[in-house]
């Protein structure tokens, strides 16, 4: 009893660690263990304030059905939830964007008899995400309405990168005609290999090839 208790303490300890929102609940969806990080989201003043609710007492309606509708369909199916976005809120009520894990929990025999939880607010990272989304297009734009070639190639010269005006030099029909593809793929033997030889130059000595 003494090494279960302690075991327990230890477990509770590391949970009320992770700034991820950990919970176990029930068939029915309510819940039956938290972590600190999910008592400070629903604005609760203890874990045990949220022991038998269910996600209806602390949630707006619209989210805490969406949220019930997808534990019951994997208690159904059996089927975890892995890193699935969704829709929450904060503490304060602001819109949040979340990464949401569940996995069936099954008795010695198979059954399953509940649920346990991670999630983890990726509001900002999402909008890292988009702030590069936002640049990659602006440089794009960018690049495409320029007059000059402009192109990257891997070490194996192979094309990463084809501007409008580089890709369209060659006759194809759309820039994935290039990517992935050597000067030998593009164009006649010759000028691949002229091509070729400058690409080795730079990638060998590592010193840029100005106006030639």
């Amino acid at each position: 009893e003494q090494m279960l208790a302690s075991e327990h303490e230890v477990l509770r300890a590391l949970i009320d660690m992770f700034p991820d929102r950990i919970y176990v609940k029930d068939t029915q969806s309510r819940y039956l263990l938290n972590n600190l990080a999910h008592v400070r989201v629903v604005g609760a003043n203890s874990a045990d304030e949220l022991i038998g609710k269910s996600d209806l007492d602390f949630y707006p309606k619209e989210l805490a059905v969406q949220y019930f509708a997808d534990e019951q369909a994997m208690l159904e199916s059996g089927q975890p939830i892995i890193d699935r976005e969704i829709p929450g809120i904060d503490a304060e009520g602001n819109s949040r964007q979340l990464s949401n894990t569940k996995i069936p929990m099954r008795d010695s025999d198979g059954h399953i008899i509940g649920l346990a939880g991670i999630t983890r607010d990726i509001t900002e990272r999402k909008r890292i995400e988009e702030k590069l989304a936002e640049e990659r297009n602006l440089l794009r734009t960018l690049i495409d309405n320029l007059p000059d070639h402009i192109y990257a190639k891997d070490a194996q010269g192979r094309k990463t990168v084809s501007n409008k005006a580089d890709w369209q030099s060659t006759g194809v029909k759309a820039m994935e005609d290039v990517i992935g593809k050597t000067d030998f793929e593009i164009y006649p033997y010759e000028l691949a290999a002229q091509f070729s030889a400058v690409d080795q130059i730079v990638l060998e000595s590592g010193v840029a090839i100005i106006n030639r």
